[in-house]
């Protein structure tokens, strides 16, 4: 292989400069859930950077971090939320 890609985005820190609900132990799950429209941004702030690659920002989106109950009930809202309208 003599070519590859480095997923660095920073969401995280991103989010929260944003404002974005970002607490223990949802981390950026809160965000997606309750603010999709700054998710979005920070997503459309790289591509307009001139990024190639945009990570789905999903990881904490499993039962650890938001709970069984929230994650049976909304676990695959948020997908649906981020990117409804797609640039």
């Amino acid at each position: 292989m003599t070519s590859f890609t480095i997923l660095d985005g920073g969401m995280g820190r991103e989010l929260e400069r944003r404002g974005a609900p970002f607490k223990q132990p949802e981390w950026s799950a809160l965000a997606m859930m309750e603010a999709p429209s700054i998710v979005k941004a920070v997503h459309q702030s790289y591509i307009n950077s001139g990024s190639r690659v945009i990570t789905t920002n999903s990881y904490a989106l499993v039962p650890f971090h938001i709970g069984e109950k929230v994650f049976k009930e909304r676990g695959k809202e948020p997908r649906h939320l981020v990117w409804k309208g797609r640039p």
